[in-house]
C-alpha cells in the first residue's frame, strides 16, 4: 500500500524572535510558512511565543491554521520544522498528553488531531552538521595522538578535571 503522504505539499515553517539579544526590548515573534512553487499559499504573520520551542510550535499551528483555513483547502499535507523538538512535542501521542499549561501545544494537538491530512516532520538534517561533527571529531582524535600517554583525556574532560588538594601528613 502507497504511502498516502508520499506526494503531499511539503509546507515548511519557521519562526523567528525580534530583538531576542536585546534585554529591555520588547520581543516579537514571527511566523512564516512556505509552499515551493505556490506563492498563493505562503504567509507571514505575529504569533505568540518568546522561546524557541514555543515560537515553532506556533508556526506549525499558524501554517495549519491559515491551509486548512484556506480556500486553496490542500486536503493533504506535510508541515516540515527545523526545531526537532518542537517536531516531537507535536507528534507525541501519550496516553495523557501533558502540555504544563502550554495553550499553543495544546492547540496545536487539536488541530492535528481535526485535521488527520496534516503531517508534521522534521527538516532532514543538513549535511554539514554531519560533516562539522565528523572534522571536529578527527581533530580531537588528532590531538589526542599527540599527547603524552596517560594524558590522553579529551578537550570537555580536560576543562572539567579538577585537582585535588594535596594533604600534608
Amino acid at each position: 500500500m502507497r504511502n498516502p503522504f508520499s506526494r503531499s505539499i511539503r509546507v515548511y515553517v519557521d519562526a523567528k524572535i525580534t530583538e531576542r539579544h536585546l534585554p529591555d526590548a520588547q520581543h516579537k515573534t514571527f511566523a512564516a510558512c512556505f509552499v515551493k512553487d505556490r506563492p498563493n499559499l505562503c504567509d507571514f504573520g505575529p504569533v505568540d511565543g518568546e522561546e524557541t520551542d514555543r515560537a515553532e510550535e506556533a508556526a506549525m499551528l499558524f501554517a495549519i491554521q491559515k491551509l486548512t483555513r484556506s480556500p486553496a483547502n490542500l486536503g493533504r499535507f506535510t508541515v516540515v520544522c527545523d526545531h526537532e523538538s518542537a517536531v516531537v512535542k507535536a507528534k507525541w501521542k501519550g496516553n495523557q498528553r501533558k502540555s504544563k499549561g502550554d495553550q499553543t501545544l495544546e492547540d496545536l494537538w487539536r488541530e492535528i488531531d481535526t485535521n488527520p491530512g496534516v503531517r508534521i516532520e522534521p527538516l532532514q538534517k543538513n549535511p554539514a552538521h554531519g560533516f562539522l561533527n565528523l572534522k571536529l571529531k578527527e581533530q580531537e582524535q588528532s590531538e589526542l595522538k599527540q599527547r603524552p600517554s596517560g594524558r590522553r583525556q579529551s578537550r570537555l574532560h580536560q576543562s572539567q578535571r579538577t585537582e585535588a588538594p594535596v594533604q600534608s601528613s
